[in-house]
């Protein structure tokens, strides 16, 4: 075989077996960061698609805490395009809350929960036979549209169900994405800084839903550096949920790798709870780690794995 059929090949190879980045335009440059979260940019807009099921109110409140709502699919390929990001290596597929509701019940008529009274959905987004709840006078309190293959559905409100949140329509690059969650990439990895408070179990859950870790911050210049970028988000707090906590034995601190977390890095009178009854987590603090009670809570830190 010629030089030049070999050098052809092997661009070939080289081509075909590369994996193409799903992010584009001003997306390309944090594409990186993008593909290990549950983010999805896409023709149609920017989404935040987490792994937790959710009642339909609160998945409203959960997209709420990142100054989005949940999505409201405003055509059948709007619709089409959202549902197949959603349930990539998803099998059987899924249904996901939209925006969609008929909270009232005083009618079959369900809007896009914007504004009372709201914006009719096009009857052109409903699978056939649906909203099939509503058409039976269900005695159910709240219903709400769920996104499925090929279109809408209406389901009980009380229903666990994925919500899919749709981001503001001006966050169309790399610096509004991450200013608007507040992801920060520093020295030692990237983060995402929660405003809202959590106990810990349910920040850890959040980062988890996220594609993400609570984060673990287990040297003492991670500690430093990190600790510096919270309180510069936050000038008000002081101590910040981070993946460790007494499991097992009590008083026995480990990260949520299982690794024993160092003795060194305690700050001064800490760990303060670790003979106490209730169950302990680490928190972030200046110069080092504490501990609080689990079910306190504080703003929390996730990283990026």
């Amino acid at each position: 075989m010629s030089v030049r059929l070999v050098v052809l090949a092997f661009i070939f190879l080289s081509v075909s077996t590369a994996k193409s980045s799903p992010f584009s335009g001003d997306f390309a440059r944090c594409s990186g960061v993008l593909e290990k979260l549950n983010i999805a940019v896409l023709e149609t807009g920017t989404y935040l698609i987490p792994t937790q099921e959710l009642k339909w109110e609160s998945a409203v409140q959960y997209c709420k805490k990142f100054e989005s709502s949940l999505v409201q699919t405003e055509s059948a390929r709007e619709a089409e395009i959202v549902f197949n990001e959603a349930n990539k290596g998803t099998n059987p597929p899924g249904q996901f809350w939209t925006l969609g509701t008929n909270r009232a019940r005083t009618d079959k008529n369900f809007v896009w929960a914007v504004k009372v009274p709201g914006i009719p959905i096009d009857k052109s987004l409903w699978l056939p036979g649906e909203p099939s709840h509503a058409q039976n006078k269900s005695p159910l309190d709240c219903l709400s549209a769920s996104l499925r293959s090929g279109g809408l559905a209406d389901n009980d409100c009380n229903d666990d169900q994925r919500p899919i949140c749709e981001l503001p329509k001006d966050v169309n690059n790399c610096e509004k994405l991450f200013e608007l969650l507040k992801i920060k990439t520093l020295d030692t990895g990237t983060y995402l800084f929660t405003e809202k408070f959590y106990d810990w179990e349910n920040a850890s859950k959040l980062c988890d839903g996220l594609g993400m870790e609570i984060a673990i911050v287990d040297n003492i210049d991670e500690i430093n550096i990190v600790y510096q970028e919270a309180v510069k988000l936050f000038p008000d707090n002081e101590r910040f949920w981070i993946g460790g906590l007494d499991k097992g034995v009590k008083g026995t601190y480990v990260w949520t790798n299982d690794k024993p977390v160092d003795s060194n890095l305690w700050i001064k009178k800490h760990p303060a709870h670790a003979e106490e009854e209730e169950p302990a987590c680490i928190t972030l603090r200046k110069n080092g780690l504490g501990d609080c009670p689990c079910s306190v809570g504080r703003r929390s830190i996730c990283k990026v794995k």
